[in-house]
């Protein structure tokens, strides 16, 4: 079915199914391993982070090797452009560190982790998204996910949506699933709209527990939905 994901709900799924595996100490098990500089999105994707993006919680002007932070593009114009980088895997890949080394306290080992990560916006309207297609599903909120790390699909389930009919939101519907394999999808959205918002109030746990903040716009997808009553 065509979905749209809210701006938070896409959030979740985001971080959890690329952002990750575009840390570089995750690359042994991820599909984006040997895909730089070449297309790994839509033509009009671009995903950032940004640790010195201003008034957000984990905002910082050095990583925790005392590297100086800065806006690094990870898909830009849909090419895969970067990984994120420590000091230690910069060195194992011959390339210059990032500014992503993260600790959760000072005995802690420094791990590559994100900051401040976004899907950059476009230029749609979710009115105007909502208004193209008669029947559709508009995710809410996400509660549960798993990510297959050697095939790439996954599966969210989601807390809280509207079912579109006539081009209007109507039913509320709870505890469904969608699911597809993220390279296919990340190729594969039909429009980002102007609405980015930062959502800094989680905190993520691998390996260690670790404040983040991820933005994304609302956009329009097709995705597999099940269990709907």
């Amino acid at each position: 079915m065509d979905v749209i994901i809210w701006n938070e709900a896409w959030g979740t799924i985001i971080h959890e199914a690329i952002w990750h595996w575009l840390e570089a100490d995750m690359l042994n098990s991820s599909v984006y391993r040997d895909k730089l500089w070449q297309q790994v999105a839509s033509n009009f994707v671009n995903i950032i982070d940004e640790p010195v993006r201003d008034n957000l919680r984990w905002s910082y002007a050095f990583d925790h090797e005392w590297r100086e932070s800065k806006k690094t593009y990870l898909i830009k114009n849909w090419i895969l452009v970067s990984y994120l980088h420590s000091n230690k895997t910069a060195a194992l890949f011959e390339t210059e560190s990032t500014w992503h080394a993260r600790r959760e306290a000072y005995y802690c080992p420094t791990l590559v982790r994100m900051w401040n990560t976004y899907l950059d916006k476009w230029t749609s309207k979710k009115e105007e998204i909502i208004s193209k297609i008669r029947n559709w599903i508009y995710v809410s909120q996400m509660w549960w996910w798993q990510v297959n790390t050697v095939t790439w699909d996954f599966v969210f389930k989601v807390s809280y949506w509207y079912l579109i009919k006539d081009w209007k939101l109507t039913d509320i519907i709870r505890w469904a699933n969608i699911s597809w394999n993220w390279p296919q999808m990340l190729q594969n959205i039909k429009a980002i709209c102007d609405d980015l918002e930062h959502f800094d109030w989680w905190t993520c746990w691998k390996w260690q527990s670790m404040p983040v903040s991820d933005a994304t716009p609302t956009i329009w997808v097709k995705l597999k939905v099940t269990g709907i009553k």
